[in-house]
């Protein structure tokens, strides 16, 4: 930009500079000063150092030198960082690009002509610099611009007032032109750099993804190289140079830092015998372009001989040069390894197949036990007379005796039936020979199954001739008596022994049972094959014997033989002793057999029985702790919800949900009641108390229960009872109630008009009660009687059928029923109802049993209140059992353990201790035992359990603890003050002999 004004007119006095800065600023200039100043320094100081030696001809040396000394204070203080060491970026900038305006508004304002020019042209390098500096950072080019745009605004002033002073306003336009020219020149060039930066960083980032990108990627492919145990390899024609990767290192066994070798040494690392194909294959790929694939033997710097395989194919540049070979090595040792072992297996066991004396078959089996021969040893010829490739007749059956074809079928029909753990079975039966003759022949089939389906293969057996051996022990059998003795006891050995201990004499059996012949037994000490932790005591029992006389009773014995192969077996045997005419001790005479499968079983059976033991302890142990961790929210459930029943304010809403919150809590406590039930019936720990009881008012009891059941569903519900019922009868009332309140409540479940009928009468020929439930519901149908009594079933099992619970009352009621005696059925049409009718053995009694005494007579209770000790670890419990007890006028004193148990009975006297048993810290029962035990104010005080462990165990043990009777949680209203009633007569009162009583 030039302007063309004589401003000299106007040139004022010019102010020398003042100082050249701060003192701080003049100490970081002198520290920069006095570092080393680098190349990046000299250039900085070049611009300054240039301007005011252009200045010196129009204003002298004085002016320009002070300017030039202050600049270039400015610019050693306003270093960039990365020129002072990391020390910071020192002072702002914009000082700089004052100074530099100042002295381009000084030319141009002071001056005209070259002076002039260098003013503007010193402009357009001040606002080019920041630009260029700043243009990243918005704020400080801001700022940076703010002296030099001020400076020319002040000259496009200065101008524009010169124009309209000499009476030219037009060229105001030109003037003002200048200046927006330069700044759209400038905006644009702001912009492209700020693209072009922008670019930058994209195409910077775009590159350093590609970069992760192929490193993953090598990585990846490095991995799978390894894994795969590949290597891939490249050669450049031109060079004769490979390129290997880290693979193909790994196989040929090279440090990855080592050149890969060229082709002419690369023959040394190949078998001998493989070298000229490589080479060939190489030559040809580089020549013409062939592509090859072979297998070859690698030699590794370590000695170790590895197969692998290798293909290779050339690769051509666009005027179809060859550039280079590339290709992948693939390490097949381990695979060669197996393919040599299962080649000399096989030729091995072709060997013994073919040079064995016994006839090896191969047959296919079809699942009705027939058999085509596949194949057939060379031993053929010698046994049955035929060659490998005759066909005796098709199947295998077809040159078996008539006589014994039958057995053959059946016994492999039964080893096929077990599947492929059988054990294999000696098979005996008579072959025709070629030549018309019969031939014994035995063995033991061996059958292969297929794994997809469970079928029968095929059979592979091992065929001997004994038609030899079969003569000549018919021959023995019918000659010699001992042998027939032998021959009766095969599986067993005769063996005598001296006094010495020293092996007489022993039957050939033995062979079988320890693996040594007789005449590797018979001279050795019978120690020799005793287990030695059994020899003292195998020893210790003759001795007995021998002490104990002629007259000793035959007495089994078992220890334990060493086998030949080194395990130990065990032996049962009788030893008797020998004597001569003198009653010397000769030698011992025994028969023992083998007993290890025996004892192996009894082993296994004792597992399993602690197994069982262990798995019903644990059973045991979860369903009474779910039955108390159920029972005992349950206790507050129902009994606040029927004490908010019995309140008298309670509008009918609220009177119903507290009446559905009952009910709730008594279906879930049934379903508990039930598990407990069947659980322990299935673990046959329901034990039965058969009582005289009179049936008619058992029954009648039953009906009442369900009576309000059957009212509010409209029900009819009739009793019928024969008049032939015995006035008592003798079984457990108890179960008896439970099963018919089971079926009754099913009836009047599933029935939805009609009536429900209870029918009672006596088999007094049987000794019997009969039952039966009918009712007109909807009946069942007749697919699904048949599991109407298993557990867990029910007749509708959807997700949306009309009745709940659990499936188990039917199955109750069978176990219960089978338990006493009895057995139950149904009858049902659907449409018109059901009827389940079960019978009981029940012998008529003449007279009830004398109660045992467990608490006072009603009679006998003192009347009055009493003072009543509850011990619970909860306390909603707690709460409750204070209101049922203080609404019917009793004191009662509350302890949240059983330490506090203890501490209230020695602090004062209680008519009656209600206990908790199942507390943290101190339970019910110790404590208990400790009040017993202390012989304080409460020792004969009466102490009733009050615990959700309901079972028949949990109930014994509290009473041996020193309790006195049980009340079980979920607490019935009428049942805890009838105890209380029963229980709370001062103990003061009690007479020693009565206390001792109960």
């Amino acid at each position: 930009m030039t302007l063309n004004v004589d401003l000299a007119s106007s040139k004022a006095p010019v102010a020398a500079p003042g100082s050249a800065g701060r003192t701080g600023l003049l100490a970081r200039a002198r520290r920069v000063a006095g570092g080393r100043l680098t190349p990046a320094v000299w250039a900085r100081l070049l611009l300054p150092l240039v301007v005011a030696v252009a200045v010196v001809p129009f204003a002298g040396a004085a002016l320009p030198g002070a300017w030039f000394v202050a600049m270039a204070v400015l610019t050693l203080a306003a270093r960039p960082a990365d020129e002072t060491g990391g020390q910071g970026r020192g002072l702002p900038s914009w000082p700089l690009s004052t100074g530099y305006s100042l002295c381009a508004l000084y030319l141009v304002m002071a001056h005209t002509g070259a002076a002039q020019t260098l003013g503007v042209t010193l402009f357009g390098v001040i606002l080019f610099d920041v630009l260029v500096r700043e243009y990243q950072n918005p704020r400080r080019l801001v700022i940076d611009l703010i002296p030099p745009a001020a400076s020319i605004v002040l000259v496009q002033v200065a101008a524009s007032y010169l124009r309209l002073s000499h009476h030219r306003p037009q060229e105001i336009v030109t003037v003002v032109a200048s200046p927006f020219a330069v700044f759209l020149v400038f905006r644009s060039l702001h912009d492209h750099l700020v693209r072009s930066r922008r670019r930058l960083a994209e195409a910077t980032d775009r590159a350093e993804a590609n970069a992760r990108r192929l490193e993953e990627a090598h990585r990846i492919a490095t991995m799978a190289e390894a894994l795969a145990g590949v290597g891939h390899w490249r050669l450049d024609v031109a060079s004769r140079q490979f390129l290997w990767s880290e693979g193909v290192y790994r196989i040929v066994g090279l440090d990855q830092r080592q050149a890969a070798p060229g082709p002419d040494s690369l023959p040394r690392y190949w078998a001998e015998e493989d070298r000229a194909l490589i080479n060939d294959c190489l030559t040809r790929a580089m020549r013409d372009g062939t592509p090859f694939a072979l297998e070859a033997r690698l030699l590794r710097e370590d000695g170790e001989v590895r197969h692998v395989v290798s293909n290779g194919a050339a690769e051509r540049d666009a005027e179809g040069r060859i550039v280079t070979v590339y290709g992948a090595i693939l390490d097949v040792t381990d695979a060669k390894r197996r393919e040599i072992a299962l080649g000399e297996s096989e030729e091995r066991f072709r060997l013994l197949a073919d040079k064995s004396n016994d006839m090896i078959m191969q047959t296919t089996v079809s699942p009705d036990g027939h058999r085509r021969l596949t194949y057939v040893s060379p031993a053929v010829t010698k046994v049955l007379g035929y060659g490998q490739d005759e066909d005796p007749g098709g199947s295998t059956l077809a040159y078996v005796h008539p006589d014994d074809i039958e057995r053959v079928i059946r016994s492999n029909l039964e080893q096929i039936a077990e599947g492929p753990s059988a054990e294999p079975r000696l098979n005996a039966y008579r072959a025709r020979h070629k030549d018309g003759h019969w031939v014994w022949l035995e063995g033991k089939p061996t059958f292969t199954f297929d794994p997809s389906t469970g079928q029968v293969r095929g059979m592979v057996t091992v065929m001997r001739d004994v038609t030899a051996q079969k003569e000549a022990a018919e021959a023995l059998a019918r000659s010699e008596a001992r042998y027939r003795l032998l021959a009766e006891n095969a599986t067993d050995v005769i063996i005598q022994v001296g006094a010495d201990g020293v092996v007489l004499f022993v039957t050939p059996s033995c062979a079988a049972l320890v693996g040594y012949e007789p005449d590797e037994m018979i001279g050795r000490p019978m120690a020799d094959f005793v287990a030695p932790d059994d020899l003292d005591g195998l020893v210790g029992f003759i001795e007995r014997l021998v002490a104990t006389g002629p007259d000793a009773p035959p007495t089994v014995v078992e220890y334990r033989a060493r086998h030949r192969d080194g395990r130990l077996i065990w032996i049962e045997g009788r030893p008797r002793i020998n004597y001569s005419e003198t009653g010397e001790y000769l030698s011992v005479q025994d028969v023992i057999r083998d007993i290890t499968e025996r004892k192996a079983a009894e082993a296994r059976l004792a597992e399993a029985h602690q197994a069982a033991e262990a798995a019903a302890l644990a059973k045991s142990d979860f369903l009474a702790n779910m039955s108390h961790e159920i029972r005992t929210p349950l206790t507050a459930i129902l009994g606040f919800s029927d004490m908010l029943n019995r309140t008298p304010a309670l509008d009918d809403e609220a009177r119903l949900y507290a009446r559905r919150i009952a009910n709730g809590g008594r279906t879930l406590l049934a379903v508990v009641n039930d598990i407990l039930d069947f659980s322990k019936l299935e673990a046959g720990q329901v034990e039965l108390d058969p009582q005289p009881f009179d049936p008619t008012e058992a029954l009648n009891e039953a009906v009442e229960l369900v009576a309000a059941q059957a009212e509010a569903k409209g029900l009819e519900l009739v009793l019928d009872l024969s008049p032939d019922l015995p006035a008592l009868v003798r079984a457990d009332s108890s179960r008896l109630r439970q099963i018919v309140l089971n079926l009754l409540s099913n009836a009047l479940k599933f029935t939805g008009a009609g009536r429900v009928t209870l029918v009672a009468s006596y088999l007094a020929n049987q000794r019997r009660l009969r039952v039966t439930v009918e009712d007109t519901g909807s009946g069942i149908p007749a697919d699904k009687l048949d599991r109407l009594f298993e557990r867990f079933s029910q007749v509708d099992g959807s997700i949306n059928r009309r009745h709940g619970g659990t499936g188990l009352g039917l199955a109750i009621c069978k176990s219960l029923v089978e338990l006493m005696g009895g057995q139950i059925s149904v009858h049902s049409t659907v449409g018109r109802g059901a009827s389940f009718t079960f019978d009981i053995l029940a012998p008529v009694a003449s007279a009830r049993p004398r109660p045992l005494v467990t608490a006072p007579a009603p009679e006998e209770l003192a009347p009055g209140a009493a003072h009543i000790l509850i011990v619970d670890d909860l306390v909603e419990n707690r709460e409750l059992v204070r209101l049922l007890l203080e609404a019917i006028g009793h004191a009662v004193t509350e302890a949240a353990s059983g330490s506090e148990a203890v501490s209230a009975s020695i602090a004062e006297p209680f008519d009656l201790i209600l206990m908790d048993v199942q507390m943290p810290g101190m339970d019910g029962m110790t404590a208990a035992r400790l009040i017993r035990d202390g012989g304080g104010a409460n020792a004969a005080t009466p102490i009733l359990a009050l615990s959700a462990n309901v079972m028949a165990d949990q109930v014994a043990q509290c009473l041996a603890a020193g309790m006195d009777d049980h009340i079980a949680k979920p607490l019935q209203v009428a049942e805890l003050i009838d105890k209380v009633a029963r229980w709370s007569r001062p103990a003061v009162a009690r007479k020693p002999a009565e206390r001792a009583a109960l």
